[in-house]
């Protein structure tokens, strides 16, 4: 054999690598995938949370229910006195909100039942960390501050169980004096009767996504949007709808069409006010 060098195929030899239009192609390419595929993967995740969300509220309808079949009746709302009231009323409802020794108990139970980390169960996954310490949640409210009897806990869902026991401290739509406005029968008296009260019910609302104007930081609480941001007065929120758990366990997804026609239009703050669950002077008011 001769000792020349090896030389490699003819068509090894025409190899030189992508040239800069076929890059440019590919780059091109991969960037139009992605602009169609990130919609979609954005929409999926926001689709997980949601998911998330319902088993979240599932977990606690459950729970609650766990306190029901133990106590034979449902865990009472945290209250906060008023002023004004009667002098026999040791505080006036904090629609929504639960005690903190509610809060360890509904916790004790999921924990038994599912093994997770039931602290992280009772925030919407939607909802941001840095949202959730932007309007007060995650923070217990001590006993006696605002004449409360007891602690009580901010969280991201409502709960709106026994809420219609007529129990004179634990009754929305009782006539309560407040510094700021005046609640009458006239402005909840049929919404009662969509709460939980002592018995398992399949119609009946027990837990919901955080859908309210805080009135004491002015800020919206929605938690599929998300719109924690300021109030501006006939600035309307970011409504996609929330999750409804109801008083058997089960959780209806609610769109934004179930919202009242105030929330969806540029409403002045009576106007929302007047569609609330709740028109209570100086407290928070709610929707679901």
């Amino acid at each position: 054999m001769g000792q020349g060098r090896f030389r490699p195929p003819r068509s090894a030899e025409r190899w030189g690598g992508f040239t800069l239009i076929e890059l440019l192609v590919v780059v091109a390419i991969i960037a139009l995938l992605v602009a169609i595929l990130l919609p979609s993967l954005a929409k999926a995740r926001r689709q997980a949370r949601r998911s998330a969300c319902a088993s979240n509220l599932h977990q606690i309808d459950v729970a609650l229910l766990t306190y029901q079949h133990s106590h034979k009746v449902f865990p009472h709302q945290a209250r906060v006195g008023v002023p004004g009231s009667d002098v026999h009323n040791t505080g006036g409802n904090v629609i929504g909100a639960w005690p903190s020794g509610v809060h360890r108990t509904v916790g004790r139970y999921i924990g038994m039942r599912s093994g997770v980390k039931a602290h992280e169960v009772f925030y919407c996954p939607s909802v941001s960390e840095k949202d959730r310490g932007s309007v007060d949640i995650d923070r217990e409210e001590p006993a006696g501050g605002l004449g409360n009897p007891e602690p009580y806990l901010h969280i991201t869902y409502f709960y709106y169980g026994r809420l219609n026991t007529g129990d004179a401290t634990n009754d929305p739509a009782k006539p309560r004096g407040g510094s700021t406005g005046e609640t009458t029968t006239a402005d909840v008296p049929y919404k009662r009767r969509f709460y939980v009260t002592k018995d398992p019910d399949a119609r009946h609302v027990m837990m919901a996504d955080a859908v309210s104007l805080w009135t004491g930081g002015t800020q919206w609480r929605v938690n599929h949007g998300p719109d924690y941001t300021p109030y501006v007065e006939g600035n309307r929120p970011q409504l996609i709808g929330q999750n409804v758990g109801y008083g058997d366990g089960h959780v209806e997804w609610h769109g934004a069409h179930r919202f009242p026609v105030e929330l969806r239009s540029d409403a002045q703050f009576q106007d929302l006010a007047k569609s609330a669950l709740l028109l209570q002077g100086g407290l928070d008011l709610h929707w679901w």
